[in-house]
């Protein structure tokens, strides 16, 4: 039943609760200085119940992501390793306390998820495998000293800062269906990525780090770990683009998050494309003469890679 306004109550010659017609003008002078006691008609109580999307604010945003990367100073590797993980969990944490649905909350517990779940692995290799720790040595070794190390903590923590701003989008707009399959995408990506490192592990401790893992998922992607994250951060781009573009975000309040969601995109899936052909590289000189390496490469995937750098003669 649509509620009546003042205006209404006048042009029916009654007040309401039975008062006399005598009070009219009073409370009408009450009701135009006291929003209180005006009721609201219908157009207006429609847009009191509409839900209103909140975002979490950009300075906490920004400490989230160039904060961790903070801890390249101590290690050099830790900005990328550590840092990396830490800084999709901040940033999830904190888009999940702001999120206005459930669509932008699953979307935000997909990175912090992810996060936690990289820097409890990569906290079990340093503490329990050998070689990672020397890798981090040698590493150490030859990074510059440490304020030098400056430029790249900076570009790291931007890249983070742009990895996170699809939550933005997705916060902003109302669920859709295109986002909601795209956000279901970001949990099988990243849910193959550490499928991989799992099984990496384990295969690597019963037989060796030498040995060569073709067990699943590596039956079918010779590097789940980087395929796998490469379709999960490529998925929130998308869910984040199809919020903005298919609920009616405007072009101004989008453009400059939809801009740094490519960004962070591109420049993610560039680290991650060097980082699966390297391996592609070191894997085929060290194995490629055994029949097993090659009867592994004719049935799987090596995923997305660069164009390898000719050797120098």
């Amino acid at each position: 039943r649509r509620p009546f306004s003042w205006e209404q109550h006048q042009l029916n010659g009654r007040a309401p609760d039975g008062m006399g017609r005598r009070m009219l003008p009073a409370m009408e002078l009450v009701a135009s200085t006291s929003p209180m006691m005006l009721r609201p008609t219908s157009h207006v109580a429609d847009r009191m119940a509409a839900p209103m999307m909140t975002v979490p604010p950009i300075q906490p945003l920004l400490l989230s992501a160039f904060g961790p990367p903070l801890l390249g100073f101590i290690r050099s590797e830790y900005g990328v390793s550590y840092a990396y993980g830490g800084a999709m969990a901040l940033t999830g944490a904190l888009a999940m306390a702001y999120a206005p649905h459930k669509l932008a909350a699953a979307h935000a517990l997909a990175l912090t998820a992810y996060g936690i779940r990289l820097n409890i692995f990569l906290l079990y290799r340093e503490l329990s495998i050998p070689y990672f720790r020397a890798m981090r040595e040698r590493i150490e070794t030859k990074a510059p000293k440490r304020l030098s190390r400056t430029p790249f903590i900076v570009s790291c923590g931007l890249l983070y800062f742009c990895m996170g701003a699809p939550l933005r989008l997705t916060a902003m707009a109302a669920p859709t269906p295109v986002a909601a399959v795209a956000v279901g995408c970001m949990y099988v990506g990243f849910g193959i990525a550490a499928l991989g490192d799992l099984v990496k592990t384990v295969s690597k401790a019963r037989e060796g780090e030498s040995s060569l893992v073709t067990a699943f998922p590596f039956s079918v992607l010779r590097h789940p770990n980087y395929t796998g994250e490469m379709f999960g951060w490529t998925a929130s781009v998308v869910a984040a683009i199809a919020s903005a573009v298919t609920a009616g975000v405007g072009f101004k309040s989008a453009a400059a998050w939809i801009g740094a969601s490519l960004f962070g995109v591109l420049g993610i899936n560039f680290v991650l494309a060097q980082a699966a052909t390297g391996l592609e590289t070191r894997q085929r000189d060290k194995y490629g003469e055994t029949e097993e390496y090659k009867r592994w490469v004719s049935r799987s995937w090596a995923g997305v890679t660069l164009p390898p750098k000719p050797k120098q003669s």
